[in-house]
């Protein structure tokens, strides 16, 4: 994924328009409003398993890291034990300082 835009109030990613999550509000994803967090996270995981787009949006949050919402399914926590072998890669693959 090469880029994405996220303004006050709706989700766009401009590289996958027809993204599940294109156009819906941020704070399902991303927290923030009255709702509580256990039934956000299953309705952004509803977005995210019809989504053509899925592991692409999984694999964006694994290589940059999103420290935040819900990206490919995946909500932070479950994201990060995905994250630590592939920052222990990068930091054997670093060339020497």
């Amino acid at each position: 994924m090469t880029g994405k835009a996220l303004d006050l109030g709706t989700v766009t990613v401009l590289d996958f328009p027809l993204a599940a999550c294109a156009n819906e509000p941020t704070e399902l994803f991303f927290g923030a409003g009255g709702r509580p967090r256990a039934a956000r996270v299953a309705a952004a995981k509803e977005f995210c398993d019809r989504c053509p787009h899925r592991a692409a949006c999984l694999e964006h949050a694994l290589a940059w890291p999103e420290p935040d919402g819900v990206w490919g399914g995946m909500t932070a926590a479950e994201r990060r034990p995905l994250r630590r072998p592939r920052l222990e890669t990068r930091r054997k693959d670093a060339p020497p300082s």
